[in-house]
């Protein structure tokens, strides 16, 4: 049932013909490969793939001949799909648990930024301040903008479920962005906190996402651990061929007793309400998937270090998650429609656009988009539509388009991140995706890419 095969069918088959039935060509080229590594290196291979909606985690083992060459090959294969959707449930629970915790912290790091563009819009529509003044109020305003925007990234960072593609992390970054997001806890605590890392610190390959989880449940852990006052210390360097991040903290030590649950589910030491016993598993789980290793020690008066070991690999092997750097020149005129339910978001991306000479018509909904580009003698160049809104997605809105139109251009845009856009919006070169919140000359940027 596994392989696709009745059992008599098996009977006289080779092992490609059977292991290699109906897997797609980049998976059969990477079966291939672990066959070869283990008849060239005489060592069992194990890995994980997925057919027909199942995961297989599957060792391959050698099996010598007279030569004491490998002769025959032994491959084991576990149904692991239940086990992994388990595990992918568990994180999104952990997810939520810990956003759960970080909420007033959160709240109030909003309110601030907040306060001050409040104030500050105040000031310069209600006084009559000189141009300097009014200037500076209005650096300060956008300042402000962009830190609230920077938060609100780092959140979604790490509440969005990931796509589990692998780009080059920078730790350090890492660490700041979740030292940030809990920020007021480690105020209203007391907590002191140190970092070392080297200016020469290797990027990880690995997931963000699931790399920003492990650094948030770690320092959650942490905060619980010491309680009121106390040091929280993130250190990060190579060792061997390994990137080593260790969390350390002063509280209490870890009963003896209690070393050897740490990593199963649902165990806790915390009190009922602070916490579902999630963090270290998830944490564990995230990183033996990585190719890495987890160590605790704990003692007291030396508090309690939590070591993750990650391999390292070659700058030149990683890809950069880079955003695309700004494009010159004046983007080409056009007819646009912008299609979004928010109205002052309409508003602002319809004066935006006619400022640079764009022909500009909104709708707020899909229905009202769908009339107006069928009443359209000119017809439009590009779309802008927001991708959650009510009576029609913004991807059934473009389907419909471009039943009529296969050349029109796309943006996408929006502010919720249910599911990673790249993976249902179907981005080409004619289909982009700008989250919200965006400047003007990141909208107009996008627009210059699709021309």
């Amino acid at each position: 049932r596994r392989l696709g095969r009745d059992t008599d069918e098996l009977v006289g088959l080779c092992p490609p013909d059977f292991l290699n039935h109906g897997l797609p060509l980049t998976l059969l080229e990477s079966r291939q490969e672990w066959v070869r590594e283990v008849v060239r290196t005489g060592k069992p291979v194990h890995f994980e793939d997925e057919r027909g909606g199942t995961v297989f985690d599957t060792t391959m083992y050698p099996i010598p001949g007279a030569q004491g060459d490998v002769a025959r090959l032994a491959i084991f294969a576990r149904d692991v799909t239940a086990q992994r959707e388990a595990e992918r449930r568990a994180a999104r629970a952990e997810r939520l648990a810990a956003m759960g915790q970080l909420a007033a912290g959160l709240a109030h790091e909003m309110n601030n930024p907040l306060q001050a563009i409040r104030s500050n819009l105040e000031l310069v529509r209600d006084f009559d301040l000189e141009p300097d003044e009014q200037e500076s109020r209005l650096n300060v305003i956008h300042q402000e903008i962009e830190r609230l925007a920077g938060l609100g990234q780092s959140v979604l960072d790490f509440a969005r479920p990931s796509d589990d593609t692998r780009y080059r992390v920078s730790i350090a970054k890492l660490v700041d962005k979740t030292l940030a997001l809990v920020g007021k806890q480690l105020q209203l605590a007391h907590i002191r906190v140190t970092t070392d890392f080297p200016a020469d610190l290797p990027s990880l390959y690995a997931v963000p996402g699931q790399i920003a989880q492990v650094l948030l449940n770690l320092t959650i852990n942490a905060i619980e651990a010491i309680g009121d006052g106390g040091h929280l210390h993130i250190t990060a360097g190579v060792e061997g061929d390994v990137l080593a991040l260790a969390v350390t903290d002063d509280g209490p030590p870890i009963p003896a007793k209690y070393m050897q649950h740490l990593f199963e589910p649902f165990f806790t030491t915390k009190t009922i309400g602070k916490g579902v016993g999630l963090g270290l598993s998830t944490v564990y789980g995230i990183v033996t998937q990585s190719a890495g290793a987890l160590e605790i020690t704990s003692a007291p008066h030396a508090g309690t270090t939590v070591k993750i070991l990650l391999p390292v690999h070659s700058e030149e092997s990683m890809p950069a998650r880079l955003s695309a750097p700004p494009v010159s020149g004046r983007p080409a005129k056009g007819r646009v429609l912008v299609v979004e339910d928010d109205k002052n978001i309409r508003e602002l991306s319809r004066l935006i656009l006619l400022k640079k000479g764009f022909g500009v018509d909104v709708a707020e909904d899909g229905e009202e988009a769908l009339a107006l580009f069928n009443e359209s003698v000119e017809g439009y160049d590009l779309v802008i539509a927001d991708v959650v809104m009510p009576k029609m997605s913004g991807s059934e809105l473009v389907e419909s388009l471009r039943s009529r139109n296969k050349e029109l251009k796309v943006i996408y845009i929006s502010g919720y991140t249910g599911v990673p856009a790249t993976q249902k919006l179907k981005l080409n070169s004619i289909t982009a995706f700008l989250q919200k919140p965006f400047s003007p000359d990141m909208l107009l940027d996008t627009i210059r890419r699709l021309w």
